[in-house]
């Protein structure tokens, strides 16, 4: 490899290298069930990285010529790159994230198999519920007491609620029927029976397997 072609190709690392680690971090944050906003709290020093990136890469790629060129080929660089670490929209690596930790991280099969039973009880009468925090929510929440212990541990184990521990609730306004919601506030699970869909009103949301969801509300 030439010289020439050598300091391109590291300039092209160099700048890909920031947007990168920016993808990572948000990735990881949905796979540890992390807040969202963790990774948005990286996100200025990459953006900072990839604009010192941008100048490092410029100034090695036009080694010789003039400022102008080398000027304009910064300010380019600097526009992709800082662009490359804000886009896609990052809740959409979270929810991929999120959609990996359900599959690696726990029982699937179990979890939906739970969820078709605790609808099933509520059908039935036999499931008790609490109400819902404010009067135009429709999420009921499901007691601590009637959890099992995989609902309690492993990802689920930090899940934030009014009362503490696991926060899962039934939803009735489920298409074509109830379903459940494991949520962390901004993020969560909605599962039901293989025909439970979606209704997608969450910013972003990947289907898992028939009738699992994972959803982030946050852009």
């Amino acid at each position: 490899m030439s010289p020439r072609l050598a300091a391109w190709a590291r300039a092209i690392g160099l700048l890909a290298l920031f947007p990168a680690l920016s993808y990572v971090a948000e990735f990881a944050c949905g796979f540890f069930v992390l807040s969202p906003y963790v990774g948005v709290l990286l996100l200025p020093g990459c953006i900072l990285g990839a604009l010192w990136a941008s100048v490092i890469a410029a100034n090695a790629a036009t080694r010789g010529q003039g400022k102008p060129q080398r000027a304009g080929l910064v300010i380019a660089a600097a526009a992709a790159s800082t662009m490359l670490c804000v886009w896609p929209a990052r809740a959409a690596v979270y929810t991929d994230g999120l959609a990996a930790a359900l599959l690696l991280r726990t029982d699937v099969d179990r979890v939906q198999a739970w969820s078709i039973y605790a609808v099933a009880r509520f059908k039935a009468g036999t499931l008790t519920l609490e109400p819902p925090e404010h009067p135009y929510e429709s999420v009921l929440s499901v007691r601590r007491a009637d959890l099992p212990l995989f609902l309690r541990t492993g990802m689920f184990a930090g899940l934030p609620t009014r009362t503490g521990g696991t926060h899962v609730s039934i939803a009735t306004h489920g298409e074509p029927e109830p379903y459940v919601v494991i949520s962390w506030y901004l993020h969560g699970v909605a599962i039901g029976s293989p025909r439970f869909r979606s209704a997608g009103a969450a910013w972003y949301e990947r289907r898992v397997r028939p009738g699992v969801y994972v959803y982030c509300v946050t852009r």
